[in-house]
């Protein structure tokens, strides 16, 4: 989302040195990138297999580069069931 890199330029990181492109991308264009670019950190978020994680970190670890990875918050959910029968239960059906 443009927001983020908004953000990013309001704390200083000039507009140069922001990449920002959807994915996933395939392990060799992350690596393609890293190179062209002479990229030396990554800072990435834990996406999962439909964000391209795992693409993202062989391609960095592969290149030797620092990974910096963000955790998303944990949502705590006030009601939160295991199974569609504990939910009926609770809701006496």
């Amino acid at each position: 989302k443009w927001d983020m890199v908004k953000k990013c330029e309001d704390n200083g990181i000039l507009p140069k040195n922001i990449i920002a492109m959807q994915g996933p991308f395939s392990k060799e264009l992350n690596k393609a990138m890293i190179k062209q670019l002479n990229i030396k950190y990554m800072i990435t978020k834990k996406s999962g297999a439909s964000g391209g994680e795992k693409e993202k970190i062989e391609a960095g670890l592969e290149c030797d580069i620092e990974i910096l990875s963000l955790n998303r918050p944990e949502i705590v959910y006030p009601n939160k069931y295991e199974t569609v029968e504990k939910l009926l239960e609770k809701l006496n059906i």
